[in-house]
């Protein structure tokens, strides 16, 4: 259904799909179009290969599916493509809803990282029975149903990983003009640089969710759901005083 407002498209994280994003843009989409794209090595694209080229483009088209330019919402792995595409089509993103992204991959942690993606990957079979585990366990059910829906690409972990250390988050928001709101929970690693990232934005703004970690933190449906709806108002609103 096509409706009036900046359009959203959600970008899903690590070796999940799309379809993690469906109980937030379920009630994003009471006023807007959203798209809940599947990257490249992921859900029903997991026979292509991972790369930023090929992440960028598939985000590209999305947003070329919904009009043109949208607010970019992502979580994770989501989150680094999405700042990767405003980086480099910075007229396509009209603002940008970064949820556990928030930190440089760099050094020793990146090095932690790709050994951890590096063993996962010689056993998949295990490391998705302890994914699927992790979800059930950090998640109510239908947010858990919701990321497990499009199926586990446990081999795309070292390319993904690969892929986030290329991506330069300070850089990316540094030249960006629009809005950025970073969401972090409060126990996840990938928030080290966040005073960072708000400092270089233009206009941002950060929340930190109480008790929650890398994963748990899409338990707050609401909280961002709230978040990406208050985005898009905002952009709808500075649309029309340009008009």
């Amino acid at each position: 259904m096509n409706v009036k407002g900046v359009p959203v498209v959600f970008v899903h994280g690590i070796r999940v799909s799309g379809s993690m994003w469906r109980p937030v843009a379920t009630i994003v989409s009471a006023d807007r179009t959203v798209s809940m794209p599947d990257l490249p090595g992921h859900g029903s694209a997991d026979d292509e290969p991972f790369t930023l080229d090929g992440a960028v483009a598939t985000i590209r088209h999305a947003i070329d599916t919904v009009g043109g330019r949208a607010l970019l919402v992502g979580h994770s792995l989501g989150g680094f493509i999405a700042m990767a595409t405003l980086d480099r089509h910075p007229g396509q993103v009209a603002g940008f809803v970064g949820v556990g992204c928030s930190a440089r991959p760099r050094g020793i942690g990146a090095a932690l990282f790709r050994r951890i993606a590096q063993n996962a990957v010689k056993n998949p079979a295990r490391t998705e029975r302890m994914s699927e585990r992790g979800f059930r366990m950090m998640l109510p059910k239908d947010v858990a149903d919701a990321a497990l829906a499009g199926g586990l690409s446990v081999q795309v972990l070292p390319e993904a990983i690969d892929v986030v250390s290329q991506v330069d988050p300070i850089e990316a928001l540094s030249g960006f003009a629009g809005p950025v709101h970073l969401i972090n929970g409060a126990f996840d690693l990938f928030r080290a640089d966040e005073r960072k990232l708000v400092k270089v934005s233009y206009d941002a703004r950060l929340t930190i969710l109480p008790r929650r970690n890398h994963i748990s933190c899409l338990a707050e449906t609401d909280t961002i759901a709230t978040a990406v709806s208050e985005m898009a108002a905002l952009l709808d609103a500075r649309a029309l005083d340009a008009y």
